[in-house]
């Protein structure tokens, strides 16, 4: 038996004893959650990401009627571009612009081809 080997069993036999806590070391499934409603990806149909925000197909519609309706000015979360934008989500932390809105649909429109 080679040293790593050797001190690796030595960890894993003390962690598999109770001794030393190794929970933190395990690889979680990060928590997708949608920008706009805060559902899971697993309680949505289907889910499009931006850099660092996550939108559901019900939101990605929802927000493109409220920019028809009643556009805002800001900032875009997923393209970053200063547009007339729609809110996402009760505290209103992220929001999106026409543009992306569109792109989302298209994605979706050939996700639905490709099934």
């Amino acid at each position: 038996m080679s040293h790593t080997e050797h001190v690796v069993g030595y960890w894993v036999a003390r962690a598999i004893n109770g001794f030393i806590d190794l929970s933190h070391k395990v690889r979680r499934e990060p928590r997708l959650r949608c920008g706009g409603c805060g559902r899971g990806r697993h309680d949505v149909g289907r889910m499009v990401s931006g850099p660092r925000v996550y939108i559901c197909e019900e939101c990605s519609s929802d927000a493109g009627r409220r920019l028809r309706a009643a556009p805002a000015k800001g900032s875009c979360s997923f393209c970053g571009k200063k547009a007339h934008v729609a809110t996402l989500g009760p505290d209103a932390r992220h929001a999106i612009c026409g543009e992306c809105v569109e792109l989302i649909h298209e994605i979706l429109l050939e996700d639905d081809q490709r099934q």
